[in-house]
């Protein structure tokens, strides 16, 4: 405890780099794009599957389309179950999830669809369907497919910034949603983009590993500084053996005169009988 209070200050900058590694990590995924890859089957019918493209550490997703009832009517993808469902896409495998919702309103014309997965499930990477839907067309006018709602969630429960584009049925070409995505890059169709795509990809996982790099090197930096900072040493003392005694020193008197002492009058008759004899 009186170490840390001791290198507080460097514990404050420490969590402070921190906060600050989080976000350019969060925003490394700008090529996260969500948008509707539409397939024409022998049947007639129209699968459209909702794909999530260039996403990283996936772990659920809910998605909310719009579409015109009028022109299109879903079929459903377990008549088993009460209502109308839609099929779970390979993605995100529900064999290692939950679904959160899946339902569709025919009178409003909307979808519904949340999936995440459980642990021990590991997070998801790359490009994959969440979700497949079937489609009759009713009429062949030509009818928008829009995505209202693309949420995206990590491992670590952060939302994962994407892009969202909506198909537009009569020309097979995405619909531009959000000012930051083209619908030249996100058409699924288009040969000419697939090197921009590659590109951005590649600078965000550079971006990501650079970040990491560099946050690691500095928390075992600062690490290393509050764990083995250097301490104040104590002077060492010499061990004493037994008691030490008091010092005696001489010290020279100058002028110092020898009186010799004077005998009593008894004692100098004594002396000298002693002295006769």
């Amino acid at each position: 405890m009186r170490l840390i209070f001791k290198h507080s200050n460097k514990i404050i900058f420490l969590v402070t780099v921190v906060m600050w590694l989080i976000p350019p990590l969060a925003l490394a995924q700008t090529g996260t794009n969500v948008y509707l890859q539409p397939d024409e089957t022998p049947e007639g019918l129209l699968k459209v599957d909702i794909v999530a493209e260039n996403v990283a550490d996936l772990y659920g997703a809910e998605v909310k389309l719009k579409y015109d009832p009028g022109t299109l009517a879903i079929q459903d993808a377990d008549p088993d179950r009460d209502g109308l469902q839609i099929a779970e896409g390979d993605f995100l495998p529900a064999d290692q999830g939950f679904v959160v919702a899946n339902q569709v309103d025919e009178r409003a014309g909307t979808i519904t669809y949340a999936l995440t997965l459980l642990n021990p499930a590991p997070p998801v990477n790359g490009t994959g369907p969440i979700a497949t839907i079937t489609f009759e067309r009713l009429q062949d006018s030509p009818s928008t497919i829009e995505i209202e709602k693309a949420k995206l969630v990590a491992s670590t429960l952060q939302s994962i910034p994407n892009q969202t584009a909506s198909l537009e049925i009569g020309s097979q070409t995405p619909i531009e949603t959000t000012s930051m995505a083209s619908s030249s890059s996100l058409s699924p169709d288009s040969d000419e983009t697939a090197p921009i795509i590659n590109i951005t990809r590649w600078l965000a996982v550079s971006g990501i590993i650079v970040l990491i790099v560099i946050g690691l090197g500095l928390l075992f930096l600062l690490g290393s500084v509050v764990i083995f900072g250097k301490r104040p040493t104590k002077p060492r003392q010499l061990p004493s053996i037994g008691k030490p005694g008091p010092h005696i020193w001489l010290r020279p008197v100058p002028n110092i005169r020898i009186q010799r002492p004077r005998l009593s009058s008894s004692r100098r008759a004594i002396q000298t009988r002693l002295h006769n004899k």
